[in-house]
């Protein structure tokens, strides 16, 4: 079949050797371009990954100094915290010490005029400080808040 197909093309056996050697050399042309071609694509994907391994780095540089960062800030906000509830206690304290110590002088206060009113009544004009109980942490009142 082969020797009649290249009869009706009037070529020779010569010919489709010679034709033969030719596609021969160009494969092995195309081989060495492709091998070529893939080294060259393997050189880019390589900078390509160097490239990228690079950006990663730098990224996860940039999201440990956000770690960093973060950290620090939430360490502040703890800090303050804390002081502002070191500030409220001390507030609530010395509302409780001004509270007590108001409270203490009303009741001298009413002390001293029911002592007057008694000494009126008696008919004295003084009133003698032994008659003026005073406030002390057993008989006074405790406030809560």
């Amino acid at each position: 079949e082969i020797i009649h197909v290249l009869e009706k093309k009037n070529t020779t056996l010569d010919q489709v050797v010679a034709t033969r050697k030719d596609d021969v050399g160009i494969d092995e042309e195309l081989s060495n371009t492709s091998e070529q071609k893939r080294d060259e694509l393997v050189q880019d994907l390589q900078y390509e990954v160097q490239a990228k391994d690079e950006t990663i780095a730098n990224l996860k540089r940039q999201v440990q100094t956000v770690i960093e960062i973060t950290s620090i800030t939430a360490e502040k906000a703890k800090l303050e915290i804390l002081q502002v509830r070191k500030d409220c206690k001390q507030l609530v304290q010395t509302s409780r010490a001004t509270w007590d110590n108001e409270e203490r002088q009303m009741q001298a206060k009413h002390a001293e005029e029911i002592v007057k009113i008694g000494a009126k009544v008696k008919g004295r004009t003084t009133t003698p400080s032994s008659l003026v109980q005073p406030v002390t942490p057993k008989n006074q009142r405790k406030r809560t808040f």
